[in-house]
């Protein structure tokens, strides 16, 4: 699964249960960095900086950061 992720695009994140099917919590955020399939997010609902897979964000809108 490919995804043109960036930084400082808003994306929206889920957080699931240890099975992996079902959401636990949701959410938007911002992308602070990124490292292979790893994205540190500012989520806005928790205001604070976490880190999620590639299959746990979906992307909102691009961001203008250069």
């Amino acid at each position: 699964m490919i995804k043109n992720i960036e930084i400082g695009d808003l994306v929206k994140w889920f957080e699931y249960y240890a099975d992996g099917d079902i959401v636990r919590d949701g959410g938007t955020g911002i992308v602070l960095e990124h490292i292979s399939t790893r994205f540190k997010v500012f989520c806005t609902k928790k205001r604070l900086a976490q880190w999620f897979s590639i299959r746990e964000i979906e992307l909102i809108k691009k961001g203008t950061y250069k």
